[in-house]
């Protein structure tokens, strides 16, 4: 992310580069629909994932939703997907959100 900066003391602007949080990534891939409520790209190619790979998903789930997993997990894909950005929305945009970006 790119953010002008004033420079009083130098009469200047500058750009400031802020590399945004992986939870912010996410919640931007989701509301743009570039991945699917189980973090697969879309549209609907053969979406499959190692092994390995689903691990560090589920993993990464279950510390990101916390009490909110269960209902995750029992959920169809329309529901998984609002429970994610429910969730990313409070971490990323709200003040006292863990991964808050300014």
């Amino acid at each position: 992310m790119r953010r002008r900066q004033n420079l009083v003391e130098l009469k200047s602007r500058r750009n400031v580069y802020q590399r945004p949080s992986c939870e912010f990534t996410l919640l931007r891939l989701l509301e743009t629909q570039r991945i699917d409520a189980l973090l697969r790209p879309t549209p609907g190619t053969i979406n499959e994932m190692t092994v390995p790979a689903q691990a560090l998903r589920d993993e990464w789930l279950q510390k990101m939703l916390e009490a909110e997993y269960a209902a995750y997990e029992a959920a169809e894909l329309p529901q998984k997907h609002e429970i994610l950005v429910r969730t990313l929305v409070f971490n990323v945009r709200s003040p006292g959100g863990a991964a808050a970006v300014g």
